[in-house]
């Protein structure tokens, strides 16, 4: 579907209920996706809730996981500087 807010701002979102729940994904804002490419997202999300998979929490997951990965690779930069700058010089 395509969702109009009241400052005029298009996006497509998919809706669907599951578990007695109402699920609702935005899909992507209406200039960024062609219609036949909001309609296959759309088709992805609804099999992804038929699943179990709540698309929602799935990117939030993802989003979890990419910190993660970042602090791990930041950490590691600081940990090596920090031993590099503490050996004894000869």
């Amino acid at each position: 579907m395509l969702r109009v807010t009241s400052t005029g701002s298009k996006s497509f979102s998919v809706a669907k209920k599951i578990d007695d729940k109402y699920v609702r994904v935005t899909l992507r804002r209406f200039s960024a996706n062609s219609i036949e490419q909001a309609r296959k997202k759309a088709r992805e999300n609804i099999l992804l809730m038929e699943n179990g998979v709540y698309p929602i929490e799935k990117k939030r997951q993802e989003r979890i996981q990419r910190s993660l990965e970042h602090f791990n690779r930041t950490w590691k930069l600081h940990v090596n500087l920090e031993l590099e700058n503490t050996k004894p010089k000869m």
